[in-house]
């Protein structure tokens, strides 16, 4: 299991409570994650752009 890194990795931010990220998209069949890695706001965007990947709308 990887250490989780305290501040997002995304954008460093550190103010508030981090989620997990998935090291491969989940909808890709990941299933590591890093736990506490990134902030609301950065995982919305990876969310957002990872499920237009997977849509093909790119």
């Amino acid at each position: 299991m990887l250490k989780p890194p305290l501040k997002c990795i995304y954008c460093g931010n550190t103010d508030e409570k981090l989620t997990k990220e998935h090291i491969v998209p989940r909808g890709l069949g990941g299933t590591c994650t890093i736990p506490s890695a990134s902030c609301k706001k950065c995982q919305k965007i990876t969310s957002q752009l990872e499920h237009s990947i997977l849509r093909g709308t790119y």
